[in-house]
């Protein structure tokens, strides 16, 4: 699987993240089925992981359980990424990871990936 996403991608899912390095950041994740209509993930875990590369080393995760989503009956859950979790990137150029966004059905029960891309980190 390539982590290059263009018009040509053959997942709708495949979105690309770039973030300022030194700096907190927040975003919104939707997760929808393939038609892109959002999921209701009431009492879903949603994890997000960034790895150095594909099948590399995890740079960090965060997970929502249930309860802890922005607007579960619309897909909607917020991630928090840190300066912190930052600090590995390069302050002097820009780095560049993959993540993936995972539901976990139930919070144990079938997992799907919903989501993936770069992660790119700018030096400010």
């Amino acid at each position: 699987m390539s982590c290059v996403c263009d018009e040509n991608s053959f997942a709708a899912s495949c979105i690309n993240l770039t973030f300022q390095s030194n700096t907190d950041n927040e975003f919104i994740a939707v997760i929808s089925d393939a038609d892109e209509k959002a999921i209701d993930i009431t009492g879903d875990t949603i994890t997000l992981t960034v790895t150095s590369s594909l099948g590399g080393v995890v740079v960090f995760t965060h997970s929502n359980a249930a309860g802890g989503h922005e607007d579960p009956t619309k897909g909607q859950t917020r991630f928090s990424v840190s300066r912190a979790d930052l600090v590995a990137a390069s302050s002097t150029a820009t780095t560049t990871w993959v993540y993936e966004i995972r539901r976990i059905v139930g919070g144990a029960g079938d997992q799907h990936v919903h989501i993936w891309g770069r992660f790119i980190v700018e030096p400010t």
